[in-house]
């Protein structure tokens, strides 16, 4: 699970929750991201998702 730091719409306390209640999920929060990451910060959209 990706969550942005600046998300006004969910926070990433919501986003930890979700994750939590996923099996075998993992976590991470993008910095300076809200809603859109792939249109805020793709590079470190696709580094987050290289590591998993």
């Amino acid at each position: 699970m990706i969550w942005g730091e600046s998300d006004r719409i969910a926070d990433p306390e919501y986003g930890k929750a979700y994750a939590a209640a996923i099996p075998q999920s993992t976590y991470a929060v993008l910095p300076y991201t809200g809603l859109l990451p792939q249109l805020e910060t793709p590079e470190e959209l696709l580094a987050a998702l290289q590591v998993g």
